[in-house]
């Protein structure tokens, strides 16, 4: 859903970060998760994770559980002794005899006990709290709102959920906890199943509705560079179903016939569906593999096999490749960057055809700072270009690289 969003390939026009459907895009969020938090928390406040702690108190010889000599030795430090009674010396005679007559009539002793006071307990109690106020929220919003065909709905299961998050506030093991309104992912909610069932419930659930409108993917930092390529990719199909409303049908078979939202790249990859045809000539592919053997277009290379990201090929009216265009995303900095560069360079060289070299376009889209820019220049044949592609900015760069890509090879 982070990449449709991104992409904005299958969101109407009603559905902008402005209009009242957003707040439908979040509560459906909070219905597909809402379950799975109240049965973790029930299974938690069942059997809560609990904090062994200790405290010193001042008792009497005859009170204390245990008496150790540490703690006699400290109080005949202290001169807390005075001469014993004559039924001090009945009860403890062995303990007046050692201390020559003398008795303690005090002394300290650890108290150990289990309490539920500890962060994961107090960050659900905190939770839970946030949420109940979120859900609030939203049923005011909804309550201002003239469609009174969806709202009454989500208006009671809102009421419900509520109810439910009441409940689940008054299990003992919330009793006296102070809520910690900050989420961290400790061992605890990371090894212990219940617990992390829960937070990785309130993370997707906190992802939507804390931002408003904003939906955070679950991707390691170690693969932010496989989000950023689909996300290049994703704003190319968008900038093409504009380009070309006859692949618009297409478009939205690609990004909406999927098992699951993280299954998109793999989907991607899967024979004919990584290809849209733009027009009889022209066609997009993502991921288009090269190799020694001659493809259905006539395209090899000499010795390498390469897979570029993202190809625009034009064909001729017997369905032969005539010249591409290679775009690859290069999350890269510094030289790692010009190690990306110098795959332009492999891929112009590799890919041939009946007549020659292929890749007459080898283009590398980057988040940093690009020393060409589409609106000013024209796309030349005899070098790769390196083109600023960066969320939130440029909203029209990928519809200006297309249109530069097609003018260039036609």
């Amino acid at each position: 859903m982070a990449l449709y969003r991104l992409g904005s390939v299958t969101v109407p026009a009603e559905t902008a970060a402005t209009a009242r459907r957003i707040d439908l895009v979040t509560l459906e969020l909070v219905r597909a998760n809402f379950l799975l938090l109240e049965r973790a928390i029930g299974r938690i406040a069942d059997r809560p994770s609990r904090m062994l702690r200790s405290t010193s108190a001042v008792v009497s010889p005859f009170e204390a559980r245990r008496v150790v000599d540490r703690e006699i030795s400290y109080a005949m430090r202290e001169g807390h002794m005075r001469k014993a009674t004559a039924a001090e010396t009945r009860a403890a005679p062995g303990l007046v005899c050692a201390l020559r007559g003398n008795w303690i009539p005090h002394i300290r002793e650890a108290k150990r006990f289990e309490q539920t006071d500890t962060y994961e307990n107090r960050a659900l109690a905190g939770f839970i709290r946030w949420l109940d106020c979120e859900l609030r929220r939203l049923m005011g919003r909804l309550a201002q709102t003239d469609d009174q065909e969806v709202a009454p709905i989500w208006r009671s299961r809102i009421e419900g959920w509520r109810s439910r998050l009441a409940r689940l506030q008054r299990r003992e093991i919330f009793n006296d906890l102070i809520p910690d309104p900050q989420l961290h992912p400790t061992t605890r909610f990371r090894m212990h199943p219940d617990y992390a069932t829960a937070f990785s419930a309130m993370m997707r659930i906190r992802g939507g509705l804390g931002q408003g409108h904003g939906l955070a993917p679950a991707v390691p930092i170690d693969r932010t560079y496989a989000l950023y390529e689909m996300w290049c990719y994703v704003g190319l199909l968008n900038a093409a179903a504009d380009a070309f409303p006859e692949c618009r049908p297409d478009v939205a078979k690609l990004l909406t016939g999927l098992s699951a939202p993280d299954q998109l790249g793999v989907s991607l990859r899967q024979g004919s569906q990584s290809s849209i045809r733009l027009s009889d000539c022209l066609t997009l592919t993502y991921q288009r593999r090269f190799s020694t053997g001659a493809d259905a277009e006539g395209a090899r290379t000499t010795l390498l096999e390469v897979v570029p990201d993202m190809v625009v090929s034009r064909s001729d009216e017997f369905g032969r490749c005539v010249r591409l265009a290679v775009m690859d995303p290069k999350y890269r900095i510094g030289g790692s960057l010009l190690d990306g560069l110098r795959d332009l360079h492999v891929y112009r060289d590799a890919i041939l055809g009946d007549s020659g070299p292929l890749a007459t376009l080898a283009i590398a889209m980057t988040p940093r700072p690009a020393p060409h820019s589409l609106s000013s220049t024209t796309l030349c044949h005899d070098r790769p270009y390196a083109v600023t592609v960066r969320p939130g900015h440029d909203p029209e760069v990928f519809a200006d690289l297309l249109q530069a890509v097609i003018s260039a090879l036609t």
